[in-house]
C-alpha cells in the first residue's frame, strides 16, 4: 500500500530496525538505479554487536529456496570468495531490508505479492520478475547500513501458537516460490554450479556429484543417494561404479561426510537434473519429505527405493534395535509411505519382494554381487595354523547369530583355533584364539582373505529378517575358497549353494565341522567348487544388465 501512494520515481524499501552509518549511501544506490539497466539496487548491511556482514547478495538455491553468503562469517573488510563481499556486482536478489527500485517497474511487474508471499520470500519474487522482464539487479558494498534484523520474527517466537502460524505460512511460501521460479532458483545466473548449495561461504561442492552435463543426454543419468557402510556400497554404490565405467549409465552417488547425511534439497537435485533418484532404505521423515517435495516439483524425475534389509523386522537381540525402534517408529508405516512416493522398489531378494508386494506395485529383485576387482585377485592360503582355522566375520550387530555357537566353539576349542573378525561370542572368548576388529569396506577384502581360514561358519538366528537376507556372507567365503557349514535357512539355500547346511543345533554343528576337518583335501576341494560356483554366477560386472534392467526400464 505505501508503495502505490509513493510520489516519487522510485521506491526504496526500507526495514524501521536499520541504522544510516554514512549520508553518502542513498546517493550511491541511485547511482546505479538511474542506469536505464538497472532495475534493483541493494546495499550491504551488517550486524550491530560484531560488524560482521549480514548481507552481501542473495545466492538462488542456497539452502532449498535462497539465502544470503557470507552471513556472520566476514567482516567489512575481508574479500571473501574472488573479493565479492567488496566488489560491486550483478546478482540474482537483494534483500527487501534495503532495496530500491524504479516505481513504473515496480508496477509493471505487479510490486511485491504481499497475499502469497508475506512473510520471507516476497523481495526474492519481486528481484525475479524484475529480471524476468530484463533488467539487472545491482549490489553495492559502498552503501552500508546496520540492521538490527528480524524483530517482529522474533516477538512471534516468544508466543507458541503465532509461532507454530508463522512456521506453516513460511512452508506454504516455499512451496510457492518452487512452484514459480524453480528453473532459476536452481541455475543463479549470478552463481557459478559448481559452488554449494549448501555453505554460505561460496566453497566449491564437494558433496553433490556434478561429473555429467545436464544439457547433454547420451547416456541416462541416475543419482543415488546411499546408506553408509558396506550396505551402500554393495547396494549402490559399487553397482553404480561398475555402470559407469561400462559406460552402460552417468552413474553418480551423493558423497555425504560421515556423520553429515542429509536429504538433497529440491534445488540441489534440480541442478543436478537427474533421470532416476535412488534412495536407500529411507524412511526418517526428513526423507520422507524429501521424496515428497521431488514427487511436486520434479515429476520428470523417476524415484526409486532401494531395499536390502528387512527394516520392519530387526532382531531384538541386535545392538541397533533399541536406537532403531525410538528413532524409526512404526517402521511399516513409514516404509509404506515412502514406497508410495516411489516409482519402483528395488530389493535383493526374492522374500523381500513378498514382504513388500502389498506397499508398492512395481518390484525388481536384483542380488548381490561381488566386484571382480578386488575379490577375484585375493589369495587365502590353508594350513597356516598348528590346529585347523575355523572362523567368521561379520559386523557388530549379530549378537543372536553367534549366541548360537558359543557352545560350539567350547566344545571344539582343543580341536581348532577360532578366529573371529568383527565381533565373537563374548561368553566364549577364552576359547577363541584369535579376534580382529573391524575394517572400512575398502580394506575389508583383503583384511578376510588374510584370515586364512581352512573352513568358514554362517550361523543365522531363524527369523524373519534373517529369511529375507541376501547370500552375501557365502559369496564373500566362497570367493576365497572357503567350504562353508552354514544354517539351514532360506538365504543359504537360494541358488543351490554348495554348502553345508545344518539346523541350528549344537550337535548337528560340531558333527558337521568335524567332518569337515577330517578330510582336509575333500573339505579343500569343497571350497574350491564353491569360489567357481560365486565366479560363474556373482560377479557384478557379468550382471550389469539386471541392473540398467532394474535402474531405467
Amino acid at each position: 500500500l505505501a508503495a502505490a501512494q509513493a510520489g516519487g520515481d522510485y521506491v526504496l524499501f526500507l526495514n524501521n530496525d536499520t541504522q544510516i552509518v554514512h549520508p553518502q549511501w542513498l546517493a550511491r544506490m541511485m547511482s546505479h538505479a538511474q542506469r536505464p539497466e538497472v532495475g534493483v539496487v541493494g546495499a550491504r548491511l551488517c550486524y550491530p554487536e560484531t560488524g560482521k556482514i549480514q548481507h552481501a547478495g542473495v545466492v538462488l538455491g542456497l539452502g532449498g529456496i535462497a539465502d544470503h553468503p557470507f552471513i556472520g562469517r566476514c567482516g567489512l573488510a575481508d574479500p571473501a570468495y574472488l573479493n565479492r563481499a567488496l566488489l560491486e556486482q550483478d546478482y540474482s536478489a537483494v534483500t527487501g531490508a534495503c532495496q530500491l527500485v524504479r516505481k513504473s517497474l515496480y508496477r509493471e511487474v505487479g510490486g511485491l505479492d504481499a497475499e502469497e508471499l508475506p512473510i520471507g520470500y516476497s523481495d526474492i519474487d519481486l528481484c525475479l520478475k524484475v529480471m524476468a522482464a530484463g533488467y539487472k539487479v545491482v549490489w553495492t558494498p559502498f552503501a552500508t547500513l546496520v540492521h538490527h534484523g528480524s524483530v517482529s520474527q522474533k516477538s512471534d517466537a516468544a508466543d507458541p501458537e503465532r509461532e507454530a502460524a508463522r512456521r506453516a505460512r513460511f512452508v506454504k511460501e516455499r512451496e510457492t516460490m518452487l512452484g514459480r521460479w524453480l528453473p532459476i532458483l536452481s541455475h543463479d545466473p549470478a552463481y557459478n554450479p559448481n559452488l554449494s548449495l549448501i555453505h554460505r561461504d561460496m566453497r566449491v561442492e564437494q558433496d553433490m556429484p556434478i561429473n555429467w552435463d545436464a544439457n547433454f543426454g547420451d547416456r541416462k543419468r541416475i543419482l543415488g543417494l546411499p546408506l553408509l557402510g558396506a550396505s551402500g556400497q554393495y547396494r549402490m554404490v559399487q553397482p553404480f561404479c561398475a555402470l559407469s565405467h561400462a559406460g552402460k549409465a552417468h552413474c553418480e552417488f551423493v558423497r555425504f561426510p560421515q556423520g553429515h547425511a542429509r536429504p538433497i534439497t529440491v534445488t540441489e537435485m534440480a541442478r543436478l537434473a537427474p533421470d532416476a533418484f535412488v534412495v536407500h532404505a529411507a524412511i526418517s521423515d526428513a526423507e520422507i519429505a524429501a521424496l515428497e517435495t521431488y514427487r511436486r516439483h520434479l515429476p520428470g524425475m523417476r524415484r526409486l527405493f532401494m531395499l536390502d534389509d528387512l527394516v520392519t523386522a530387526l532382531p531384538e537381540k541386535s545392538s541397533v534395535y533399541r536406537n532403531f525402534v525410538r528413532t524409526f517408529r512404526a517402521a511399516r508405516a513409514r516404509l509404506r509411505k515412502a514406497l508410495e512416493l516411489s516409482d519402483r522398489l528395488i530389493v535383493s531378494t526374492e522374500p523381500l519382494a513378498e514382504t513388500c508386494r502389498d506397499l508398492i506395485d512395481d518390484i525388481r529383485v536384483v542380488p548381490n554381487r561381488l566386484m571382480r576387482d578386488p575379490w577375484t585377485r585375493l589369495v587365502s592360503l590353508r594350513g597356516q595354523g598348528r590346529k585347523p582355522r575355523v572362523g567368521w566375520a561379520g559386523a557388530n550387530q549379530h549378537q543372536g547369530d553367534l549366541a548360537l555357537i558359543e557352545t560350539v566353539v567350547e566344545a571344539l576349542k582343543d580341536e581348532v583355533e577360532w578366529v573371529f573378525m568383527g565381533m565373537y561370542p563374548e561368553r566364549s572368548r577364552a576359547c577363541v584364539a584369535e579376534v580382529h576388529p573391524p575394517v572400512g569396506i575398502d580394506k575389508y577384502p583383503a583384511k578376510l582373505a588374510s584370515l586364512n581360514l581352512d573352513l568358514a561358519i554362517a550361523p543365522l538366528e531363524i527369523n524373519a529378517f534373517n529369511e529375507a537376507k541376501s547370500n552375501l556372507r557365502l559369496l564373500e567365503y566362497g570367493i576365497l575358497g572357503w567350504p562353508v557349514v552354514c544354517t539351514d535357512i532360506s538365504p543359504y539355500r537360494s541358488h543351490d549353494t554348495p554348502v553345508t547346511r545344518v539346523p541350528n543345533e549344537p550337535e548337528a554343528w560340531i558333527a558337521a565341522i568335524r567332518q569337515k576337518l577330517a578330510d582336509p583335501v575333500v573339505a579343500a576341494q569343497e571350497g574350491q567348487r564353491l569360489k567357481q560356483w560365486v565366479v560363474d554366477n556373482f560377479i557384478l560386472e557379468d550382471h550389469l544388465d539386471e541392473w540398467v534392467r532394474a535402474l531405467l526400464d
